[in-house]
Order: structure tokens, then C-alpha cells, then sequence
């Protein structure tokens, strides 16, 4: 009987060990389950932030990107804008309007090298006509030298 007692005694101290062991590991488990959750919740708003931000910076990206081939292209718009200007106003006609000539000798520009003689023709072209003259007499140009 002693001996029964004893193992009677001995399984109810193991029953209740055993119950305070299941409930400390049903805290302790609950208590990491609630703490594996607060990282999750907050791994879960790092994503969505880190998402946010990545959006973000695309939209900033896709909005430069999309201005910059019209920038580009504006500027080469006024680029070519500002040649046509520069060959409209070096157009050979533009400057005969502007009262400038062409004057021919032999086909060929008067210039360094070209100089014409005394009895030679010339071709002279104006904005509104083509004059024709015979050379009579020459002399050097002074014309902007300082005496």
C-alpha cells in the first residue's frame, strides 16, 4: 500500500509538473507566436513601404524620361530653326536684295587672284538685273586702309 500510495503520489506530482509544463509552453509558445507576428506585420509594412518608394521613383523616372526626347527634340528644332535663319540671310539672293552684286570676270568671282584688265567684260548681277560693262580703267582700292 505504501508503495502504491507513493506511485499514486508520485504520478499526480507528475500530472501536475505536466500540466504546468504544457501550460509554460503554451505561453512561452503563444508569447513567440505574438512576437513572430509583430515581425511579420512589421516585415509586411517595410515591403509595402520599400514597394511605395520603388513606385515612386519609376513614376519620377518614367515622367524625366518621357520629357527628355521632347526636350531633345525642341532643341533641335531651334537648332535648325537657327541655320535656316544663318542661310536664308547668306542666300545669294537675300544679299543681292540686300543691295550687295556679284561681279563676274570670265565666269569666275573677282577676287585675290582674279583681277581684272583694262578692254576685259564683266558680268554684274544685281537683285533685279545682269549689267554688262567693258573695263576702262583701274586702280588699287584704298577703300579701309588706314593712311
Amino acid at each position: 500500500q505504501y508503495t502504491q500510495r507513493y506511485v499514486n503520489e508520485q504520478s499526480l506530482s507528475l500530472s501536475l509538473l505536466s500540466q504546468r509544463i504544457g501550460a509554460a509552453s503554451r505561453a512561452s509558445l503563444s508569447h513567440r507566436e505574438r512576437g513572430l507576428d509583430r515581425i511579420m506585420l512589421g516585415i509586411q509594412a517595410g515591403v509595402k513601404q520599400t514597394t511605395q518608394r520603388a513606385h515612386y521613383e519609376l513614376d519620377k523616372l518614367q515622367t524625366v524620361l518621357s520629357k527628355q526626347p521632347l526636350r531633345q527634340l525642341a532643341r533641335a528644332h531651334e537648332h535648325l530653326e537657327g541655320l535656316e535663319h544663318t542661310l536664308t540671310l547668306l542666300n545669294p539672293q537675300t544679299l543681292l536684295k540686300r543691295g550687295y552684286s556679284l561681279t563676274l570676270l570670265d565666269g569666275k568671282p573677282l577676287a585675290d587672284g582674279n583681277t581684272a584688265e583694262v578692254g576685259q567684260d564683266l558680268k554684274t548681277y544685281t537683285a533685279n538685273q545682269v549689267l554688262t560693262s567693258t573695263i576702262t580703267q583701274t586702280e588699287d582700292n584704298t577703300y579701309g586702309e588706314e593712311g
